[in-house]
């Protein structure tokens, strides 16, 4: 026979209440841990946008330093543009940065020649002249050129309507270099310093998940062929860039955080 139905006991209520209790300190606890994780991620993830960020600027300096010294741009050394000139591919080095003589990376080609015109052997047609609405070349700062990467050359006049240029008469022909389709590369000074990378960073279209990043500093060392630190323009072969940034998403729970990147550039070009 079973036990009468009144002798069956449930919780009492200080028994639910310590229940109560104990299942709150528990949530609190797993609540807690999570926020903390969730945190973790948010500023790990944030890290590693901002060393994108820091990555993708860097490249792109990286790839223009490089190029220095390309196309065989000693030919057309001093370069003058406006008041400036420079007598080497590497100028006025210091911890801040230098001024490189590079081709662009905006080209425009060799052209055939129509059956009707007559080039003298120090002109060349060309594709273009203007990449969108700013010039590739004119007779100012713009007169500078490199043909192939093989040979360099001033421009001294513009023929826009036939698209022709005309370059100093004592060129050194070069038959590999003015075949149809060959690059014609205007020849650019970049002073790469924190201001360039500030800009860039600025313009790099991206998702800002790190919040605003800014570059805080840019310091260079520059070396010869043996290793050994130099700041002589025409001893220098290789170039150390350090790179500090750093966020601030004006959240006070995520403190400001920086992050540092150094990268060694061999400018091989340069013999």
């Amino acid at each position: 026979m079973g036990k009468p139905f009144g002798r069956n006991r449930g919780l009492t209520l200080i028994e639910l209440l310590v229940t109560l209790v104990l299942s709150g300190f528990l949530i609190a606890g797993l609540y807690r841990t999570f926020v903390a994780q969730h945190k973790t991620y948010i500023i790990q993830e944030r890290v590693a946008d901002l060393q994108q960020y820091m990555r993708a600027a860097t490249s792109q300096m990286i790839r223009g330093i490089r190029m220095a010294g390309f196309g065989n741009v000693k030919m057309v050394l001093p370069l003058k543009i406006g008041t400036a000139e420079y007598w080497g591919v590497v100028n006025a080095p210091s911890k801040e940065g230098a001024a490189m003589v590079c081709v662009s990376p905006t080209t425009a080609t060799i052209a055939e020649a129509k059956a009707s015109e007559t080039l003298l052997r120090y002109q060349i047609k060309v594709n273009r002249l203007k990449n969108g609405d700013d010039p590739l070349f004119d007779t100012g700062d713009k007169r500078y050129i490199s043909i192939g990467g093989l040979e360099s050359h001033t421009i001294v006049a513009v023929d826009e309507a036939n698209k022709v240029l005309t370059l100093e008469k004592n060129v050194i022909y070069e038959k590999e270099a003015r075949r149809a389709g060959t690059p014609v590369y205007p020849i650019r000074v970049t002073s790469y310093d924190g201001d360039f990378l500030k800009s860039y960073v600025d313009d790099i279209d991206v998702d800002r998940k790190a919040g605003k990043v800014e570059i805080e500093k840019v310091q260079y060392e520059y070396f010869d062929a043996s290793g050994a630190v130099t700041t002589t323009p025409d001893a220098i072969r290789m170039m150390k860039v350090t790179v500090t940034a750093k966020q601030d998403d004006k959240d006070p729970l995520s403190p400001i955080r920086r992050r540092e990147i150094g990268s060694n550039i061999q400018l091989r070009n340069l013999k």
